[in-house]
């Protein structure tokens, strides 16, 4: 064993450093990708589309004032701007290039002054853009304003998505079964709108397997000459199926996805279903495709799955009900039903229940329909496995809804069993990109949209709450108009107390949804918002509560003031702070309890309470000026701006001359001596902006230099000692002085 082992090298091996897009750009790659989705999800106009984009738009404003122009190139699985490479383990990123790849574009180009506008022509042009499928294809790109610019992938640089790099090669049955397709769908067509005689052609030798019978035999070749063959390079139109062609005369099956594109293919689908062609080999043909695409995956076989994928959705309306209705038997109509669900791409499955309801002649729910398509629309995020893979908990249902049909229309029971088949998508072994809870929104807009609740729906509104995503769900409400049942259901869901308390205690917060959440709460939630601002350690929080519980007014009152005795000194402040925003405050309350709390800011609250009570406002105003705390001083200079009492002449003039020089406690002690009647004050006052200059008899006043403590006392001589000779005398040096800062001030006002 030790001779087949080579000893591994002992050299160091350097990789060079990536650089990664930088979090900037991340962040509005992120909402490009959301409005991206919906976009394709949603029709033109729909306001959560609408809503998306303009928060795209935002993202991309705050990216373009950094770099006026961004160009972003578009790998199969990662996107470059300007050098730097999106992060691997990004799946969000990671499936937006994927999904812009497949869509054929390798490079867009976004301008500083990009608008709503512009986004949305380019999320438009993306939608509808397709990668080249030959040479030959001669894909345009439009105008799209002067602020966006998109370059195509030539078809040289193409690599189907669902096709792996090193793929395990051609896969020679699946194009096998494409030609069958074909080939019952084009032989035997003729111009006048029928079938000629050779019938469903070679696609009906292959009914044995699905019979259990023999094949049918094809008709012999009339005599005569054969209809005309379209030569290789001549395009069929497009709007109707191809000329006459007889069995005996056409080219080999291997050539027909060569001459006929999917949408002339599915144009003779749709017109032989109409006149009763071969019905059951060219839906058997289908079935057969689609059980071989989704066993082999990726596994070469991604071209025919998106060829499938663009028959199906282009046969005309009401196509594969009269393909189902080909089938006389009815044990073998519902065997066909059931392996239609399990075979056909995701994105049928919808179209595919519709057709067996009508065929079977049954009813079913517009409203689950609607659930079907929103929910297999989703599948198309996944980037664990490809588009024709997953949305199994679709294909549960559908097989459930076709087996017994028990979903009827209006059905709340129904709806929420589809529901918890929609819950399954946030099962560990089924999530999106974005997280495990990237199925929650959906589910909630699905209920918003068809107006239909129950348990799930619960359910998923507690997993958008625990993932801080509420300021979307009260979007999804705004956004309701007619969700007269789910709508209401949730708001009393969000307002529940303890869902209240919830939010509110969740940290970090969530500032929009929370915000969103307590413009919501009245009375009944105040004692939730109570105990929320009685247990929050964050100051945000406590700061939307008690902006909340401050707008509630008058109706909380009594809470309040129940919640005084025995709360925590902290809690009794930021009770006293509501009780004194009341227009008319409590008076009976155990003030002396506060004002002697050994905590400074409870004192205070205690004593602007108080300040609001017109019979204890001055002693309150003194006390706060005399108190031993500097913080509660401060806040008594606040509550003493509109007049103190001749009990707090005194104490303010100390106050003012003991602080220090330039302090904020002297500078706005100093405003409020204009209400200071003592000769001390104005001596004090004059002392502080003017001095002598000058020797002996010559000595005369000038000002001292300026100062906010010197205009601070120049106001107040102007509006206090207007008439006194000596600070007139002082007001007329600083008004003729050429300063606009002291003549202002001289004139009792401040400089603009």
């Amino acid at each position: 064993m030790g001779g087949l082992l080579a000893p591994l090298p002992q050299s160091i091996v350097t990789t060079p450093v990536i650089e990664r897009i930088s979090p900037a750009n991340v962040a509005w790659l992120k909402e490009f990708s959301v409005a991206m989705h919906r976009r394709f999800a949603y029709p033109p106009g729909h306001p959560s589309s609408v809503a998306a984009g303009k928060v795209a738009v935002r993202a991309l404003e705050q990216a373009l004032v950094v770099a006026p122009e961004i160009v972003m190139t578009i790998g199969r699985r990662h996107l470059s701007i300007g050098g730097a490479v999106s992060d691997p383990r990004n799946p969000a990123l990671g499936e937006l290039a994927e999904r812009l790849h497949r869509q054929g574009i390798a490079a867009i180009t976004l301008r500083e002054g990009l608008g709503e506008a512009d986004f949305d022509a380019l999320l438009g042009f993306i939608v509808t853009s397709h990668a080249p499928e030959s040479e030959d294809d001669d894909l345009t790109t439009p105008r799209l304003g002067e602020h966006v610019s998109v370059e195509l992938l030539s078809y040289d640089g193409l690599v189907l998505d669902e096709e792996e790099e090193d793929g395990p090669g051609h896969d020679e049955k699946a194009e096998h079964l494409w030609q069958q397709l074909a080939e019952a769908a084009l032989i035997g067509w003729d111009d006048g709108g029928g079938t000629g005689k050779g019938g469903g052609g070679g696609a009906a030798s292959d009914t044995r397997e699905e019979n259990g019978g023999p094949a049918s035999e094809p008709a012999p070749e009339p005599s005569g000459a054969a209809g005309k063959q379209p030569a290789a390079g001549d395009a069929a139109p497009a709007d109707a199926p191809p000329a006459t062609r007889r069995s005996g005369s056409l080219r080999r099956s291997a050539q027909l996805s060569a001459v006929f594109s999917a949408e002339q293919i599915a144009a003779a689908i749709s017109a032989r279903a109409r006149a009763d062609g071969d019905r059951p080999a060219i839906l058997k043909s289908l079935l057969r495709i689609g059980r071989h695409v989704r066993r082999r995956g990726r596994g070469g076989s991604g071209a025919v799955a998106a060829r499938l994928r663009e028959v199906l959705e282009k046969l005309e309306p009401g196509t594969l009900a009269k393909l189902l209705e080909g089938e006389p038997d009815p044990a073998r109509q519902r065997l066909l039903l059931i392996q239609g669900v399990d075979s056909l791409p995701v994105s049928a499955v919808t179209d595919w229940i519709e057709a067996a309801a009508t065929s079977g002649g049954k009813t079913v729910s517009s409203h689950l329909l609607l659930l079907f398509k929103k929910l297999a629309a989703q599948t198309h995020r996944r980037a664990d496995s490809g588009a024709d893979e997953g949305g199994e908990p679709i294909r549960e249902a559908a097989r459930k809804l076709i087996d017994d049909w028990t979903f009827e229309a209006g059905g709340s029971d129904a709806h929420g069993a589809l529901l918890a088949k929609i819950g399954a998508y946030d099962s560990p072994d089924t999530q999106k990109d974005g997280g495990g809870g990237a199925g929650a929104d959906v589910i909630v807009q699905i209920a918003l949209e068809t107006n239909v609740s129950g348990p799930d729906v619960g359910v998923a509104v507690s997993q958008l709450i625990d993932e801080k995503r509420l300021g979307l769900l009260f979007r999804f409400l705004d956004e309701a108009e007619r969700a007269s049942v789910a709508a209401p259901m949730i708001a009393e869901q969000l307002l529940e107390p303890e869902m209240v308390r919830l939010v509110m205690l969740a940290e970090p917060i969530e500032t929009e949804g929370a915000r969103l959440l307590l413009e919501r709460c009245e009375l009944p939630q105040a004692d939730a918002l109570l105990d929320a601002l009685a247990i929050s350690e964050s100051e945000a929080t406590r700061r939307l509560l008690l902006a909340r519980l401050g707008e509630l007014g008058d109706s909380v009152r009594d809470k309040l003031i129940a919640r005084l005795d025995g709360a925590t000194w902290y809690v009794q402040r930021n009770l006293l702070m509501l009780l004194a925003a009341l227009p008319d405050p409590p008076q009976d309350l155990p003030f002396d309890s506060f004002t002697a709390s050994e905590e400074p800011m409870l004192r205070l609250e205690a004593y602007r309470l108080l300040a609001k009570i017109p019979a204890r406002r001055e002693k309150a105003v003194h006390d706060a000026l005399s108190d031993p705390d500097q913080r509660v001083v401060r806040g008594g200079i606040e509550l003493a701006a509109d007049g103190v009492g001749r009990r707090s002449h005194a104490r303010l003039l100390q106050l003012v001359e003991e602080a220090a020089e330039g302090s904020d406690i002297r500078i706005r002690g100093i405003a409020l001596l204009v209400h200071v009647s003592l000769p001390a004050s104005r001596d004090w006052l004059l002392a502080h902006v003017r001095r002598r200059r000058g020797f002996l008899v010559f000595r005369r006043w000038a000002l001292v230099p300026r100062s906010p403590e010197m205009l601070a006392a120049l106001r107040v001589l102007a509006q206090r000692w207007p008439a006194d000779p000596d600070a007139r005398a002082t007001l007329a040096l600083a008004a003729g002085s050429g300063d606009q800062h002291l003549a202002a001030a001289a004139a009792g006002r401040e400089a603009k």
